[in-house]
């Protein structure tokens, strides 16, 4: 679990220097801003919302049992896979008139926070059931 949680957190920091080209030398700031809305709407910042979300529900599953963490893996796998068609599809800007629409930005926050959000629902399900099956046990 260490090992999975230190693999995360080394892939968040290198999200957030691609989210960030210009502070980090990879585009120049001169630069058309090719460079710097490839790396930084495309693929930075949505890749660092979503791995912050994973890093703090990593931190709180290293709490529980590993037999939740195998369980946690595969709707990970799932969500992701998801998300990332999602945000993959979704424009990078909106225009035009439509007062809903959702860009890039949006769309990672929102898979962000509802990733986090079912992470802590399912941990807190659990925590209560084993709570109620351990009366019945003893």
């Amino acid at each position: 679990m260490k090992k999975t949680i230190l693999i995360v957190l080394a892939a968040t920091i290198l999200a957030y220097v691609i989210s960030e080209p210009v502070i980090f030398g990879l585009c120049e700031p001169t630069e058309r801003f090719d460079c710097i809305r490839l790396l930084s709407s495309e693929i930075g910042k949505p890749l660092f919302l979503n791995l912050v979300a994973l890093f703090v529900s990593l931190v709180f599953l290293s709490l529980s049992r590993v037999q939740r963490f195998n369980r946690w893996k595969i709707f990970t796998a799932l969500y992701f896979i998801l998300a990332g068609l999602l945000i993959s599809f979704t424009p990078i800007t909106c225009g035009g008139y439509l007062p809903t629409c959702l860009d890039r930005n949006d769309v990672s926050w929102l898979t962000a926070g509802g990733f986090l959000l079912i992470t802590l629902l399912l941990v807190a399900s659990q925590k209560l059931k084993s709570r109620h099956q351990s009366p019945t046990q003893t």
